[in-house]
């Protein structure tokens, strides 16, 4: 019993994929129909920027953060102090005011109504003739009392006191001392008016800084509180630097895991779109890969090994799938052939129609089915392609 080429490969030659014959590749062969893996290097180099990114992270977090938080709170404490003791102190000239203003009103204010007063009846004329009144009392008084003095003293030297003479003596030294006492009380009343008006200026000019004295202490006490409010605010912009270090913290470690990721997702890509690339020009390639072989190229694969020219050495030149092996699909031509990449087993690289290394072409019992007229078998028995026939075909 006659067997075909399959029926004498070994077990498991051919591990199907897809298709009748396309995604086939020989067993322990490689496979060129997945992209390749990502590159070790840019895992190196993701791992590098992750740990950089960990350490300024945790540098942030357990050195930076606590150090930046003591000192706010450090600040916050001191601030509140001298918060404190400015609304302390404001309190206290705010009190100085409040008595400040209880002066002017109740000892500045009713002196200076008073010298008001006073002013005014001193300019009128009744204020004037009641001066004169009292005055012209004044000498009555002393013209009665020197008369009685008088009259007395005449009667003790017997002077008759109803005498023109007496009367006459009497009357002049009356008057004389009359006008005497009366300018004399009339200075003393002016001099105790004045006194008086002294007195109420005097009065009310130790009250009337009181005024400017509490105006002072509440502008003081507005500047202190204002000052403490200035003090707190330092907290909360101390506050607000604190997150912003904390956001700029996170967005550089966000950053550098951002970096890192991208430079994986752009490598992999940049590989993804080489090897479609390849796949694509390998595929173009294969298509015309056998319509630009010369006939020189078909004598040398087929023509040189026919019946009868007596090279009967080995399967060189054969496309026998037997003489082959590493096998790989590379594509598949217009005419729905298969073109591999291969190498020939061991014990036909040494044949000089056969060689080492990897070369591309059809398998002999594929093309039998489609082009029978260019496959032949040779005396070694191995079947062989005569390229001419097919090279026009795909």
């Amino acid at each position: 019993m006659r067997l075909n080429e399959f029926e004498m490969l070994p077990e498991l030659a051919f591990r199907p994929r897809c298709g009748r014959f396309g995604g086939m590749t020989l067993e322990g062969g490689k496979s060129s129909g997945s992209p390749p893996p990502p590159d070790p290097s840019i895992a190196a180099a993701q791992k590098s920027i992750n740990a950089v990114t960990d350490k300024a992270w945790s540098d942030y977090q357990n050195v930076q953060a606590p150090a930046i938080q003591n000192a706010v709170n450090t600040q916050a404490t001191n601030i509140n102090n001298y918060a404190n003791a400015m609304n302390t102190s404001a309190a206290n000239q705010n009190a100085i005011a409040a008595q400040q203003t209880g002066i002017y009103n109740n000892i500045a204010l009713p002196a200076l109504q008073n010298l008001q007063t006073a002013a005014n009846n001193y300019n009128t004329p009744g204020y004037q003739e009641e001066f004169a009144s009292s005055a012209l009392g004044d000498v009555n008084q002393q013209y009665a009392q020197q008369l009685k003095n008088t009259q007395l003293q005449q009667q003790a030297y017997g002077i008759n006191p109803n005498s023109g003479a007496a009367q006459m003596a009497g009357n002049a030294n009356a008057i004389q001392e009359a006008s005497a006492g009366a300018a004399a009380a009339t200075q003393a009343r002016q001099q105790a008016i004045n006194l008086g008006l002294n007195m109420q200026q005097n009065v009310f000019a130790d009250a009337n800084p009181s005024l400017a004295n509490a105006n002072t202490a509440a502008q003081t006490a507005a500047g202190m509180q204002n000052s403490g409010l200035q003090a707190q605010q330092t907290n909360v912009n101390n506050v607000n630097n604190q997150s912003t270090l904390a956001n700029a913290a996170a967005q550089t470690a966000t950053g550098g895991y951002g970096q890192s990721g991208q430079l994986g997702v752009s490598s992999y890509n940049a590989q993804i779109a080489a090897y479609n690339a390849q796949q694509q020009a390998n595929a173009t390639a294969t298509a015309g890969f056998y319509g630009a072989i010369g006939t020189g190229v078909g004598l040398y694969a087929g023509g040189l090994n026919k019946p009868g020219n007596g090279n009967t050495a080995g399967a060189g030149g054969t496309s026998d799938i037997r003489a082959k092996e590493n096998i790989e699909f590379i594509g598949t031509r217009p005419d729905g052939l298969n073109v591999y990449e291969f190498e020939y087993k061991p014990e036909f690289k040494d044949d000089p129609m056969a060689g080492h290394g990897r070369f591309r072409g059809l398998m002999a019992h594929e093309v039998e089915r489609v082009y029978p007229h260019a496959v032949f078998t040779m005396d070694s028995g191995y079947k062989a392609v005569n390229y001419a026939e097919v090279a026009n075909h795909g």
